[in-house]
């Protein structure tokens, strides 16, 4: 049995953690096992993954503790290097490769830099740390993976992206999991507190610049003027929470808006669901948006999101400079039936059955 030492895991339920174990749990664990590096002592799924046999191994955070975090790092490495078939560093950013670089130092012979965005908005140094890493992290990975295209030319050359060595791996799903179903759809909407003649407006992201909740509430705002019964829910957690919450009591929202917080069962809550939105500033790939369309829900996004994630008719793009457009695609999206084909998601390459043989198959070869 092969391990594969992964970096990327944080103490967010993102769309890394829930990804990477959704792969997890469907691969040949008695071939392939994985481990995780992380900063924290609570992450997404660590029961769950080390049931099955994962590792986790705990280093201080950088920002909080340098020469533990450096310690941390050799010592891990001088005591499992040898372990590892594979290094499968996960990241938005190429701001800060010290991972890599030690994984290139200590002889790892796969080095995989996956990228799972689009755009680095932390400031101005982490933009200069970014750009001037990129040659680095060329010259020290083996494989280059991203979630799209447009995540991959973000980290790598244009060269890069059109070589061999270079793979999209699909954010994919379970599809199973988020067929519709009537009975938990009525089991959310309860748990909710959402009456039958409510619709229900849906988005799953991190409560970040990024997600663009701040126009989100903004539009929601002008449909709520317009529509009484209509209700918005925003799944997630994140550093703008206390901003979203006052905006929220600023706008008069407190009534039609509700912060559920980190939830496990996305696909349930799905279903209850009428409308997914999501106006985005930039995304890599998003699985929420596979997730929803999945679930057969009319989706709005943003016309900054990548085409690759597009899958249902049902599924509009729109500008998000104009929260006018944004009602108006609202409203129309109410009127849309549900769908229940996945047949062109499936096909697209984002059924984890089908993917997941795939991952095992780059991994051990």
């Amino acid at each position: 049995m092969k391990r594969v030492l992964i970096v990327g895991f944080t103490e967010n339920l993102g769309g890394v953690e829930r990804l990477i174990y959704s792969y997890y749990k469907k691969i040949d664990r008695s071939k392939l096992q994985f481990d995780f590096l992380i900063n924290v002592e609570k992450v997404p799924f660590r029961s769950e993954i080390e049931k099955l046999g994962g590792r986790f191994f705990v280093i201080p955070r950088k920002t909080k503790d340098y020469i533990g975090y450096k310690n941390g790092l050799k010592s891990f490495f001088d005591n499992h290097a040898k372990d590892y078939i594979a290094f499968w560093f996960n990241s938005n950013s190429l701001a800060n490769l010290d991972y890599l670089a030690y994984a290139y130092r200590y002889g790892i012979k796969r080095r995989i830099v996956h990228s799972h965005n689009t755009m680095e908005t932390r400031g101005t140094v982490y933009k200069v740390f970014h750009q001037l890493n990129k040659g680095k992290a060329r010259r020290m990975a083996t494989d280059y993976w991203a979630c799209s295209i447009d995540a991959g030319r973000f980290f790598f050359d244009e060269d890069v992206v059109k070589s061999d060595k270079f793979r999209v791996i699909n954010n994919a799903i379970d599809l199973c999991e988020f067929s519709f179903d009537k009975e938990k759809r009525v089991e959310w909407r309860k748990k909710i507190g959402i009456a039958d003649n409510v619709t229900l407006y849906g988005n799953v992201g991190r409560l970040s610049y990024q997600k663009n909740h701040e126009f989100l509430l903004r539009a929601f705002k002008g449909l709520v003027s317009k529509h009484k019964n209509v209700h918005l829910i925003l799944i997630g957690t994140g550093e703008l929470e206390e901003n979203i919450k006052r905006q929220i009591e600023d706008l008069k929202l407190e009534k039609n808006v509700s912060l559920m917080g980190r939830q496990f069962d996305i696909p349930g809550i799905l279903q209850a669901v009428d409308v997914f939105v999501m106006p985005s500033h930039y995304e890599g790939l998003p699985i929420a948006a596979i997730e929803a369309q999945a679930a057969g829900l009319p989706c709005i996004i943003s016309d900054t999101i990548t085409k690759e994630v597009k899958f249902l008719h049902s599924c509009e793009y729109e500008d998000i400079a104009s929260e006018d457009k944004w009602i108006l695609a609202m409203e129309k999206a109410a009127k849309m039936s549900r769908s229940n084909d996945c047949t062109a998601i499936k096909k697209a390459g984002f059924d984890i059955e089908e993917e997941t043989a795939k991952l095992e198959e780059y991994l051990l070869s």
